[in-house]
């Protein structure tokens, strides 16, 4: 069974996240991490991420940080 660590940083207008794997030797290693920013301001509020090497960027309305929370 694989096993993973997800990472949460809040600040008073982004969300910060990143999962990692963890395998069998106990070595972390990141798959998925990103940032949601502008939380509260749903005209800029954007979610940008790294998923296995590849970046993505997406304009999203996002009230407040459950709503990014929700998103991740």
């Amino acid at each position: 069974m694989k096993k993973f660590i997800l990472s949460i940083n809040s600040g008073s207008s982004s969300l910060k996240f990143n999962l990692f794997e963890l395998n069998e030797q106990n070595v972390l290693s990141s798959c998925l991490s990103g940032i949601v920013e502008e939380v509260s301001n749903k005209d800029r509020s954007t979610l940008k991420y790294s998923l296995n090497g590849v970046k993505h960027v997406h304009q999203l309305p996002v009230a407040n940080h459950q709503e990014a929370l929700t998103l991740i």
